[in-house]
């Protein structure tokens, strides 16, 4: 009960525009996740629960919940009144696990609507059995980035734009809602920002692009090895971060080599907008309007 009243709250720079942000969202409430597994194969850059953190907690493999201990927490989400989950923790090599869970889901909770977090590409199957549930689900694609070559370098998910273009058509086909998620000011994205803006301008009219910011976490591959990834980190201990959870202001806690954050921060707002790719310019323009 106490999760569901939690309001989502993302800082920016603007106070008028924090305060604007806080009000609104007094008419929205968060989306109840239900994580699927424990552990991870891959070692993004940017995260701190990858395969580098498995290790230090000595997890030998990925693990993955029963589908009726999933089916409880369906349970009690809908008992306190939610009308959406989202499922986290998707990896390939446990499909007919997701499988099963979508079928089992798709019979006993018709009415329920399914954001599933995957990382990577999903199988056709998967896609299959997704297209069974509440027909407002939506299947988000977890691509991070549209340079191939990008994403290797942040040890990000090894699929080709050719697969990628490839599931998206398939999820289309079946009428399946969509979500592209990617993240901007990755590392060496200013090396690719030419690239991945000519591969934006292909993806269908008829999903949405999504782009997140991407943040120093503690423990992350960019926290702990910054030349590595060509970076400065801004955010250095446990009181750096600390700090900046009491402040009002967004922080990514690094700049590049060569750039100032403000300089980044310019660059995301011109290429890939924190709101929505699609609208964010227009919604920005309104928002300085209000917030003066």
């Amino acid at each position: 009960d106490v999760y569901s009243r939690i309001q989502f709250f993302t800082k920016y720079d603007n106070k008028k525009f924090n305060l604007f942000y806080k009000l609104i969202s007094n008419w929205l409430s968060p989306p109840i996740y239900i994580i699927l597994g424990r552990g991870c194969p891959y070692n993004c850059s940017f995260c701190a629960g990858g395969y580098n953190y498995r290790q230090i907690l000595k997890r030998k493999s990925v693990g993955q919940r029963s589908v009726n201990g999933v089916l409880i927490d369906m349970e009690n989400a809908v008992r306190q009144g939610a009308k959406s989950v989202v499922f986290t923790h998707y990896y390939d090599r446990y499909e007919n696990y997701y499988a099963k869970l979508l079928e089992t889901v798709s019979n006993e909770f018709k009415n329920i609507k399914i954001n599933f977090d995957v990382w990577g590409l999903p199988s056709k199957e998967i896609i299959d059995a997704f297209a069974a549930l509440d027909k407002d689900s939506v299947m988000l694609i977890l691509a991070y980035s549209l340079s191939e070559e990008l994403r290797s370098k942040n040890s990000i998910h090894s699929f080709t734009n050719n697969d990628l273009f490839s599931t998206i058509n398939y999820i289309r086909k079946n009428d399946i809602n969509i979500k592209l998620i990617l993240m901007d000011n990755l590392p060496f994205e200013n090396e690719y920002r030419r690239e991945i803006l000519s591969i934006k301008k292909m993806l269908r009219k008829d999903i949405m692009v999504f782009s997140l910011p991407t943040e120093l976490v503690p423990s992350s591959p960019m926290f702990l090895h910054p030349e590595q990834f060509e970076i400065i980190r801004t955010m250095n201990n446990f009181d750096d971060f600390y700090d900046y959870s009491k402040s009002s202001y967004f922080d990514s806690g690094y700049r590049f080599n060569n750039m100032t954050q403000k300089e980044m921060q310019l660059l995301k707002c011109k290429d890939f907008c924190l709101i929505n790719p699609k609208y964010g310019k227009l919604v920005c323009r309104a928002l300085h309007k209000i917030t003066g």
